[in-house]
């Protein structure tokens, strides 16, 4: 039996909570600051046609008339980048318009986690996602981040301070 890939994100979203709360990696005694390379810096990467080809493999709020989706997902963590081609204009209404020069702020799918546990730049890079893209988001879906630029829509979700200062250390 194939597990489609949102629910192998979602999986592993469960193993790195349980993980940074069993270990302790923030403050964890044997601690080096080290990263820990292998382990939180895998990704994944995805692509489909449509919203339709994903097969409930992209997140609810892609409007049906996206095309070129792209996603890359860190396999032991919380962060994904997204995009397509479209426009923000397709939203749908569950999706909310920030203000201009609203402070962009996470917002952690459960109860075990704060705004403030999480990073508000992105530590993923690909080809088709912009450097600081994240910091243009207008529009908030659910917990991603949304902005758009040349016919594109560009999608982010925010990776916790405790998984990203492993792979950012020096």
């Amino acid at each position: 039996m194939s597990t489609s890939p949102l629910a192998k994100n979602v999986l592993r979203s469960v193993v790195a909570i349980t993980a940074i709360t069993t270990i302790g990696l923030g403050a964890s005694a044997c601690d080096t600051g080290k990263p820990l390379a292998g382990t939180f810096d895998k990704t994944e990467d995805f692509s489909w046609k449509n919203p339709m080809d994903a097969k409930n493999d992209v997140p609810d709020w892609i409007p049906a008339t996206a095309v070129d989706i792209k996603e890359r997902a860190r396999t032991a963590g919380t962060e994904r980048i997204l995009s397509f081609a479209g426009f923000t204009s397709d939203l749908p209404s569950s999706c909310s318009r920030l203000p201009i020069g609203a402070k962009l702020t996470p917002q952690p799918e459960d109860e075990q986690h704060k705004a403030a546990d999480f990073r508000i730049s992105a530590t993923l890079e690909s080809e088709w996602w912009p450097a600081g893209q994240e910091g243009k988001t207008s529009f908030m879906c659910g917990h991603w981040w949304v902005s758009s630029g040349e016919g594109k829509v560009y999608a982010f979700t925010p990776e916790l301070k405790a998984i990203a200062k492993r792979i950012t250390s020096p």
